[in-house]
């Protein structure tokens, strides 16, 4: 956890920007057009951006595993400064999309965990996504970097406090297990030294086997867990369920994929943080 908070906090030190590109077209209003396929990008691309950029989610509340592209969709794509998809197994269709200016998120270096789409959902990987769609975003309006850093080293900041507020905490609780739903959280237990436990896998693809439920209320008994993690933007019925076998109660968790609550990025990131806290230490 050191080594996070060191990382995140020495990262303008490092932040090595390009300015070699170009915006692919003019347009009326002179901000770059960016064209998302989930909340988490939306959010995470006006948050890099400013008021120099327009972001538009193609998605738009859908649920991004299973969101299937319009031609109209393709079009929006294609005549955009940047597009931006997360990668990693969430958004496949995109993969295949011939845009001019094209980012898969999540995809940096050796930071995925195999198979995990929901890199964002962590300190760490929220902080890695932002500075690849900075890098980009300078790329193509290398005039405006210093407004561009400016709003990275902001969120860096942020999550930077985040990780110091929360890191004690974590390493205070006496249980280091939770229990979700579906499997979202493997980043932020990660980053925080925890172990995620989950009735689906990180796709929430299939019903559980009543075999994999009782073995799981099983453990939840043994070891005291007292609250479900439930997806906000998602059926609490498997979570539901698990906790009723167990004696448990349901708290909610955002997954950012959809947009939830009229809450932002940074706020829904601590909601997330407070209540895997919360439930840690609920006896």
């Amino acid at each position: 956890m050191k080594k996070l908070i060191a990382t995140v906090l020495a990262a303008s030190a490092i932040f090595a920007l390009a300015a070699c590109g170009v915006k692919t077209q003019e347009t009326d209003d002179g901000k770059l057009h960016i064209v998302v396929t989930t909340d988490a990008l939306y959010e995470l691309a006006n948050i890099a951006g400013g008021d120099r950029v327009s972001v538009v989610n193609i998605a738009n509340g859908a649920e991004p595993h299973d969101f299937e592209p319009k031609p109209k969709d393709i079009e929006a794509i294609q005549e955009a400064d940047l597009f931006i998809y997360n990668g990693l197994g969430i958004d496949v269709w995109a993969e295949g999309v011939d845009a001019p200016n094209s980012l898969a998120a999540a995809e940096i270096g050796d930071n995925a965990i195999d198979g995990d789409p929901h890199m964002w959902l962590s300190p760490s990987g929220a902080f890695l996504m932002i500075e690849s769609i900075s890098e980009m975003l300078v790329e193509l309006e290398p005039e405006s970097k210093d407004y561009f850093v400016e709003k990275f080293a902001a969120f860096m900041a942020e999550m930077a406090e985040l990780v110091t507020e929360f890191t004690p905490k974590f390493d205070a609780a006496t249980r280091k297990t939770f229990v979700t739903g579906h499997a979202a959280l493997g980043y932020l237990a990660r980053d925080f030294g925890l172990e995620q436990k989950s009735v689906e896998d990180v796709f929430a693809s299939g019903e559980p086997t009543a075999k994999q439920l009782a073995e799981l209320a099983e453990y939840c008994n043994a070891n005291g867990i007292k609250i479900i993690l439930a997806e906000e933007a998602a059926s609490k019925a498997v979570s539901e369920t698990l906790a009723r076998e167990c004696g448990a109660g349901i708290s909610t968790i955002y997954t950012m994929e959809r947009a939830e609550d009229g809450l932002g990025f940074v706020d829904r990131m601590r909601n997330n943080l407070e209540t895997v806290l919360e439930a840690l230490s609920t006896t």
